[in-house]
């Protein structure tokens, strides 16, 4: 949806005058020269406004909306997340209580200049395209993903997944539950030189305890092979014949399939159940797994080589509470989807945004996936507010009054994002000096050069640091006393 802009004045000259100033964004421009004209703008069109220019005082009455705060009033009352601009003349201070009172967003004095129209006018395009979650659409990464995420989390991540995706080695996927892993496997294998060869995903959770279809799955059988094989099958990696294996919860394979498939990997040869010789086969296999896969293998519980030879090329699905930037692009994904789907239109306010973006997701995408749906199915009404989020959603807040209700990795995460913050406040605060940051945060220089590549934050630009800060401060809050 592209965002509109209303100008509401009765004088014709002003609205051209002001059309023509803002005809350089190239952005649908409404006029009303009354205020219920106006009010029939926003209820044609109640979610497209990014923001209303309104006279403060008409010189006519039009159903007693020839007051610019009560036309104002009356936007916001169809359409909340619409900014409301007063433009006058009158700079008293009764005016000015009168409309902060009436909860006009800004206002704009006369004399109007084009920068300033312009300038009230981009700030609320740029407030409206992030509350309905818009990202770069020409975005190149996104484009070839076929996946959203606009933060820089989710493009350092795709950047490398494209990089792998030229590579005929294995790849690993490691990420929580609903992260996307298999999405991400797909868009490796779509961009990789076997994008025209099959694309097969097999889930090594399925027949965990039977060794005889696990491994009928992967490799294929005789018939007669065992009982209920009635008739012989080809297995996943003859199947995929050139293409790409993507194996779903790696890290529960089964202690029997291990050695098979490893050496299906190690020798490109693969013996089906009920044969005697083996098989050629061509394939590029990717493997999407927990992090506890890790710790399996450290236990002695998943075998070494095996890990080995999957993750030559490995990558970490970050979670979403890792990526909060990318939930207003989601959600308006989302959107668009049931609507396209349903015929259903509903708005999110920004509110309800806010508070998702606090919440720690441990479902992931696929958790606000099934919230957006919810919302859709059990609201009955065309806006979606704060009081429609299930309980857990709207108890939740990132603030250090609630650290008792958070799980412990919850913890760790927002005290690791604390400690993000402190240096990058002291890296601003001393000019980027790294001598003084250290000396004023009590570490030595190679301490902290070690915490700046642990954070992934020594290539960043000063300015990239600097919008890293605010996103922080603004998701986390900031222990001044930490």
């Amino acid at each position: 949806m592209k965002p509109r802009i209303l100008i509401v004045d009765d004088c014709l000259s002003i609205l051209e005058s002001f059309k023509g100033m803002l005809s350089a964004l190239h952005h649908e421009i409404d006029c009303a020269n009354s205020g219920k004209e106006a009010l029939d703008f926003i209820k044609n069109n109640p979610f497209s406004y990014a923001i209303a220019f309104v006279d403060h005082n008409f010189t006519h009455t039009d159903d007693k909306l020839s007051k610019g705060h009560l036309i104002c009033q009356k936007i916001k009352n169809i359409s909340p997340d619409t900014v409301t601009v007063i433009v006058s003349a009158d700079e008293s201070k009764e005016s000015y209580k009168k409309w902060l009172k009436a909860d006009v967003d800004n206002i704009l004095y006369k004399p109007v200049t084009t920068d300033k129209l312009c300038v009230h006018a981009e700030i609320a395009l740029e407030k409206f395209n992030l509350n309905n979650g818009k990202f770069y659409s020409d975005n190149l990464i996104n484009k070839k993903l076929n996946m959203i995420g606009p933060s820089m989390e989710f493009q350092e991540m795709g950047a490398m997944a494209l990089k792998f995706a030229n590579s005929s080695e294995n790849v690993l996927l490691i990420g929580e539950t609903g992260t996307g892993k298999e999405l991400l496997a797909r868009a490796i294998h779509n961009n990789s030189p076997r994008k025209d060869f099959p694309y097969i995903v097999v889930d090594c959770s399925q027949h965990q305890g039977d060794i005889s279809l696990m491994t009928s799955e992967l490799f294929g059988h005789l018939k007669g092979a065992f009982t209920g094989a009635d008739k012989t099958k080809k297995g996943a990696f003859e199947e995929v014949c050139g293409g790409t294996i993507f194996l779903d919860e790696f890290h529960q394979l089964g202690a029997e399939a291990q050695p098979r498939l490893l050496r299906a990997i190690q020798e490109r040869v693969i013996k089906p159940l009920g044969e005697n010789r083996e098989r050629k086969v061509d394939f590029r296999l990717i493997c999407g797994a927990k992090p506890e896969l890790l710790e399996k293998v450290d236990n002695g519980d998943f075998l070494p080589d095996l890990y080995f030879r999957v993750q030559t090329l490995s990558l970490k699905v970050p979670p979403l509470r890792e990526r909060a930037d990318d939930i207003l692009a989601l959600c308006s994904h989302f959107q668009r989807q049931i609507s396209e789907k349903t015929g259903v239109s509903k708005k999110i306010l920004s509110g309800v945004l806010k508070r998702l973006k606090n919440y720690p997701w441990p479902g992931n995408v696929r958790e606000l996936e099934n919230l957006i749906k919810r919302l859709y199915v059990v609201v009955d009404e065309s806006i979606i507010r704060e009081v429609h989020l299930p309980d857990k959603y709207r108890a939740y807040t990132k603030s250090t009054d609630n650290f008792n209700s958070m799980t412990m990795n919850e913890l760790d995460h927002f005290f690791m994002n604390q400690q993000k913050i402190l240096i990058l406040k002291t890296l601003k605060d001393t000019s980027y000096n790294i001598s003084e940051t250290a000396k004023r945060l009590n570490m030595n220089r190679n301490s902290l050069n070690t915490k700046l590549r642990s954070f992934d934050l020594m290539k960043l630009t000063h300015d990239q640091k600097e919008g890293l800060l605010l996103g922080l401060v603004n998701r986390f809050g900031f222990i001044s006393t930490i």
